[in-house]
């Protein structure tokens, strides 16, 4: 069979990651790549990701790369943006994606939100897909968690994550870190992050992920909530991009809830810190908890570290961990997607599938 043809679009801390696994995958075969960084724009898409040159270099011709009429585009920046999702599909081509796009039957966007992208699809007959690793893969797992159970209750899962090394200041700064608490809250209001943030990054899709498990479970869900705490320095945190001044924002747990009749049925919390110097402290260390209460009740812990193919020297690079692990599920997703029916998917539209053996 002939490899599905691929482009990677976004060389940022997820999409070098991407782009690596793509040059990996026995199926897949890239054909193109976008960065939205100019001075990316002419390298060769083997030395962005640490490769042998490959003979594909970066562009920011988005006319060029549409037509290449790929099979596939892996899209991966950290802000979303729906017009140029839209022009994808609508060209005829398939979108796997770990800038949200978590859509659900009734979930919390409306109808009307994934009604325009899921038209554009099925007039393209071309298909799409968000995932990563959360969303994504956790709420995935947490499904596939309930198979020994009789009777579910409820689902919680939980990221921890130290993410002083989470190179993404704009992001930081949307989401309000580095402001005193007072101020933080002036600029986010009841939101997530400053107002006109990209949807990507206004935490929707976590909860939309609750939606998704609630849906796979057969669980009406009639309602939802956000939690917010936050963390301050106790002294300055040093982080990859900035230094934290004491008593503003380092940390922040959110927790996105899922309802059914004033309850809570689906939980998706969120516990993120710049460092150890914070108050309150928080379990940094990065990793996943999964609880299912029911009949019987089940819980997981899943933790990321390095593998035999890993080539990781400091904690820096160890934070590359993160980024493969929210990469993957993207890119081993592209050949079910490519089969798959034209629309916007979830995992339930899906056949099990797996990453590719490499020697």
């Amino acid at each position: 069979m002939d490899a599905l043809r691929v482009v990677q679009w976004s060389t940022g801390n997820v999409g070098r990651q991407a782009l690596a696994a793509i040059l990996d995958h026995p199926e897949l075969a890239l054909v193109g790549l976008f960065a939205f960084d100019p001075e990316k724009v002419g390298r060769d898409a083997g030395a962005l990701c640490g490769r042998e040159p490959v003979g594909i270099t970066a562009t920011n011709d988005v006319d060029a790369l549409i037509a290449l009429a790929p099979d596939c585009i892996v899209y991966t920046p950290a802000y979303g943006d729906d017009a140029t999702v839209i022009r994808f599909l609508e060209a005829g081509i398939n979108v796997v994606t770990t800038s949200g796009y978590i859509s659900v039957p009734n979930g919390p966007r409306g109808r009307d939100f994934y009604a325009k992208i899921d038209a554009a699809a099925r007039r393209g007959n071309a298909s799409l897909l968000g995932t990563g690793l959360n969303p994504g893969y956790v709420h995935l797992l947490a499904t596939v968690l309930s198979l020994p159970m009789r009777e579910v209750r409820s689902v919680f899962f939980e990221e921890t994550a130290h993410v002083g090394f989470y190179n993404a200041p704009e992001m930081w700064k949307m989401m309000g870190f580095g402001l005193t608490p007072e101020d933080r809250a002036k600029l986010v209001g009841d939101q997530a992050a400053a107002p006109g943030t990209p949807h990507s990054l206004d935490g929707v899709p976590y909860l939309e992920s609750c939606y998704a498990v609630a849906d796979a479970l057969g669980i009406r869900v009639d309602g939802w909530e956000r939690i917010e705490e936050v963390a301050v320095a106790t002294e300055p945190v040093k982080t990859l991009w900035t230094t934290y001044a004491p008593g503003t924002v380092a940390g922040l747990r959110t927790s996105w809830i899922a309802q059914r009749d004033g309850k809570p049925v689906v939980t998706s919390r969120l516990t993120w810190a710049m460092g150890k110097s914070v108050e309150p402290k928080w379990d940094s260390r990065h990793g996943y908890h999964i609880e299912i209460d029911g009949d019987p009740a089940m819980t997981l812990d899943l933790g990321l570290r390095p593998g035999s193919a890993s080539n990781v020297h400091d904690i820096q690079s160890a934070m590359d961990l993160g980024m493969t692990a929210t990469a993957c599920p993207a890119v081993n997703a592209v050949p079910a997607v490519c089969r798959a029916v034209p629309g916007v998917l979830t995992y339930t539209d899906l056949p099990i599938h797996a990453a590719r053996y490499s020697r």
